[in-house]
């Protein structure tokens, strides 16, 4: 079986294209069992952990982390 090797530019452009279709289609809905849920799991992070957490949402999910710790926007393509 011949194995699929892919670039990193492969992936990149592929990263972008998911990126876009997420934005026409928008975030998923969150219940209030998911929002719970996304805060058990948020509570149990260090303090480490939760400072990450807030660098991969960016300014406007790390505002809002605590008290809902579950995003309902689409993060910005870096």
């Amino acid at each position: 079986m011949k194995s699929l090797s892919l670039s990193s530019k492969t992936f990149k452009i592929l990263e972008k294209v998911m990126h876009q279709y997420m934005q026409e289609l928008g975030a998923p809905l969150a219940t209030e069992q998911d929002i719970n849920y996304a805060k058990t799991i948020y509570e149990s992070l260090t303090d480490e952990e939760k400072r990450a957490a807030a660098l991969q949402v960016g300014k406007q999910g790390a505002s809002q982390l605590a008290e809902r710790p579950i995003t309902d926007f689409i993060v910005p393509f870096f």
